[in-house]
């Protein structure tokens, strides 16, 4: 096999893959592979309960937004030990 082409415009060597097709993986399973951003959910936990809007999850953590009295937050919120209900 020639890893040199005759092109004497190319720099550095052409070789084929090493692996021709990349083996295909199988996503890992998602909790989170039914809610969508924005999406209105219901969260239950020891010291918190209210419905709001899901944004995301990330590191372990839930990133979602309520309204209490009149004023939004942006809520941070463990996933150990609570319910998530999509509305």
């Amino acid at each position: 096999m020639n890893f040199f082409p005759n092109n004497l415009n190319c720099q550095r060597p052409v070789a084929p893959p090493i692996v021709p097709n990349p083996p295909q993986t199988t996503p890992e399973r998602n909790v989170f592979s039914l809610l969508r951003e924005g999406d209105v959910i219901f969260v239950q936990g020891p010291g918190i309960e209210g419905q709001g809007v899901f944004l995301r999850e990330r590191d372990g953590y839930l990133i979602w937004a309520r309204t209490i009295s009149g004023a939004s937050y942006l809520v941070i919120t463990s996933l150990n030990n609570i319910s998530i209900t999509k509305l």
